[in-house]
C-alpha cells in the first residue's frame, strides 16, 4: 500500500491515525482553519511530511497568538 501511495500522481484524501504511515506517504497537508463552527474558514496548505506539518502549524499558531496579543495591546 505504501508503494502505491508514494507512486500515485493524483490527489488522495488520506485519513489515518498511523503517524508513521502519514510521514512516509504524504507530501502535503491541507488544514481547514476555522475560528468557530459557524465560519467558512480558510484552507492552509503545508508542504512536507505530517511531522513537518505539525511543526509548521505550531509555529503558525504561535505567530497568530503573538499578533493577536500585540493587536490587543495597541487598542
Amino acid at each position: 500500500m505504501l508503494d502505491f501511495l508514494r507512486s500515485y500522481k493524483g490527489a488522495l484524501l488520506v485519513i489515518s491515525h498511523d503517524l508513521e504511515l502519514l510521514d512516509e506517504a504524504i507530501t502535503r497537508v491541507l488544514h481547514l482553519d476555522r475560528p468557530d463552527e459557524d465560519s467558512e474558514g480558510t484552507i492552509v496548505e503545508y508542504r512536507g511530511t505530517y511531522t513537518q506539518y505539525g511543526i509548521s502549524r505550531e509555529a503558525d499558531e504561535a505567530r497568530q497568538a503573538k499578533k493577536a496579543t500585540q493587536a490587543r495591546q495597541r487598542n
